[in-house]
Formats: C-alpha cells, sequence, structure tokens
C-alpha cells in the first residue's frame, strides 16, 4: 500500500528525512493539467549516511578514523597523491573505523558500503507539471 509523501513540481527531489542503513521504496504520480495521472514503478534504495573522518600525523604514519555509519557493511577507503585522480585503496570491515597508513601521506576517502543490495534509479518525467512523491505506508 502506498501513501502520499510529498508534492513536487521538478523532475528532482531529495528525501531529508531518511536515515542511513534504512530501505526506502518511492513511486512517483505524474499529473497533467486534466487531472490524469500515471503512478511509475518504485525503485528501492538503502540510505547510507556519508561517513565522518579526521585524519592525523602520527610516528607511525598517517591515520584515519571515522564514525560508524547505521547499515554500512564495510568501508572503501580511497586515495589521492598530489594531482593524480582518486582511486580505491582499501576495502575494510565495517567493525573497524581506523586504518594507519605507513611512509607517504595521502588525501582519503571512506565511503561506507550497504549491507544489502538495492536498486538505483535516475529518470526524467516530462508531459507534466506537478506531481507527488509515494512511500510504502
Amino acid at each position: 500500500m502506498w501513501k502520499y509523501f510529498d508534492k513536487i513540481t521538478d523532475t528532482k527531489y531529495s528525501d531529508k528525512t531518511a536515515k542511513s542503513g534504512t530501505k526506502y521504496e518511492y513511486a512517483v504520480r505524474a499529473y497533467s493539467s486534466g487531472g490524469n495521472s500515471v503512478l511509475s514503478s518504485e525503485k528501492a534504495i538503502i540510505y547510507l549516511a556519508i561517513p565522518e573522518f579526521s585524519v592525523e600525523a602520527t610516528v607511525k604514519g598517517v591515520k584515519i578514523t571515522w564514525e560508524k555509519v547505521a547499515g554500512a557493511e564495510s568501508y572503501k577507503i580511497y586515495r589521492k597523491i598530489s594531482d593524480d585522480s582518486w582511486k580505491e585503496y582499501k576495502t575494510i570491515s565495517a567493525s573497524k573505523t581506523s586504518l594507519i597508513l605507513y611512509g607517504r601521506i595521502f588525501v582519503l576517502i571512506p565511503t561506507a558500503i550497504p549491507s544489502a543490495p538495492c536498486a538505483k534509479s535516475k529518470g526524467n518525467f516530462t508531459g507534466s507539471d506537478t506531481g507527488s512523491l509515494l512511500r510504502p505506508s
């Protein structure tokens, strides 16, 4: 059963009420100016918060520490050396929240990986000036 979630007048929307680690399903109902409507198929996603992290120099090397993210199964650490492009450096278990790198100094970004697969979809809805976003009740 779907319930009305929010009215939108654009072809994009951000659900600012989403909680990390929670699976959400969405559908969009498009309306014409004459009142006709059509409901999209539903799409599901597990929302994960962006990890908060810090970096510090230690005698052993560079230590990166991050906050646990609800719903994360693992973390991927990305690094960039000088003007090079970002590259995946290491995948870490969700039970760990820090890593020490020996030697050179890197710029690092931890990203959370969901514990369950999810579908991601982008779509454009045209021919309508208003719509509504729906979520299962």
